[in-house]
């Protein structure tokens, strides 16, 4: 792990969960005082995109558990601790961390230190959150959702399209990133899972192509 990257990172989300944390998560003026309804109905919908990858592949998420890399303030979360039968999640940020249990009562959160548990989950999934790091820290975030997966990984992350390290007019010190499929797919295989499926998505925003992937680990 790129431990200076992940610190340098931390502090940038430590910075802004302090100022307009809802803001940080969804670049809408609209959530600067806070979230609103659609706030977390656009965080169901994530889920719901998460869950019908799931069943297309035969998984009953019902019985998984669920962990989140980058869990922010709860929105997906929330979501998905009422789908599974327990969801953990996990953020750089503790203000963050400390909203998101505000947000999701009963559900554990935890500040992420650079590792998860290993083999500790049946799920592990991340939205929005991997292109906001350096290319190397986002390869070893990926593998770090790899290593503590039982069955499954799911993650949006951009294509690269010509954007790598712009920072978001909206939020200057968060620059934007992506990966090539072909890499992501030769990443899953060397921590031993297969791609499932790969479908567009522009989670990351206008003019930012992205794919979401499902892996599963190899028998």
């Amino acid at each position: 792990m790129h431990q200076d990257l992940l610190n340098h990172v931390g502090r940038n989300w430590e910075e802004l969960a302090g100022d307009t944390p809802y803001f940080a998560v969804l670049t809408d003026p609209t959530y600067k005082e806070g979230p609103n309804e659609n706030f977390w109905i656009s965080g169901q919908i994530v889920a719901n995109h998460i869950l019908s990858d799931l069943r297309e592949a035969g998984m009953d998420c019902t019985g998984m558990s669920a962990c989140e890399l980058g869990a922010g303030v709860g929105r997906v979360l929330k979501a998905m601790s009422g789908a599974c039968s327990s969801a953990t999640g996990y953020d750089l940020s503790k203000k963050m961390v400390n909203l998101c249990r505000r947000n999701c009562p009963g559900t554990p959160c935890h500040v992420y230190q650079g590792s998860l548990p290993s083999l500790s989950y049946d799920l592990v999934y991340s939205a929005i959150v991997l292109q906001h790091n350096p290319p190397a820290l986002i390869k070893d975030l990926i593998k770090d959702m790899f290593q503590a997966s039982r069955h499954a990984v799911w993650f949006q992350l951009p294509l690269p399209t010509g954007f790598e390290g712009e920072e978001k007019p909206e939020i200057p010190c968060i620059p934007m990133y992506g990966m090539t499929e072909s890499d992501v797919v030769a990443l899953g295989s060397e921590c031993g899972f297969a791609l499932v499926s790969s479908k567009p998505n522009n989670y990351a925003g206008p003019g930012m192509d992205g794919k979401q992937y499902l892996f599963a680990r190899n028998p």
